[in-house]
């Protein structure tokens, strides 16, 4: 087996290999509409080089307040590609 230094190189590995398989399902007007690991990959792609040009780079954090979501997963590897720390907090944490 393979060893990858983050999850983000997973994803391009897995990606490149099953390209047309389905990552994820969201449901809309009762519809689910389905994404390939291509298309997935290529949104975090594009998400990964417009954080690194804003100067995001290796150990940064990089706190994502969202529920669960396509675009959450996209935001999580997109820092992960990249070496950051992802800090996630969820739209329901309040604090006191």
């Amino acid at each position: 087996m393979k060893n990858y230094s983050n999850l983000g190189q997973l994803l391009d590995y897995i990606s490149a290999k099953f390209p047309e398989r389905y990552i994820f399902g969201e449901k809309t007007a009762g519809k689910y509409h389905w994404m390939t690991y291509s298309h997935f990959s290529s949104r975090v792609g594009r998400l990964r080089q417009s954080i690194y040009d804003l100067g995001l780079k290796k150990g940064d954090r990089v706190a994502l307040i969202a529920n669960n979501s396509i675009a959450w997963a996209t935001t999580a590897y997109a820092a992960y590609g990249l070496g950051a720390i992802l800090v996630p907090m969820y739209e329901v944490q309040k604090s006191s």
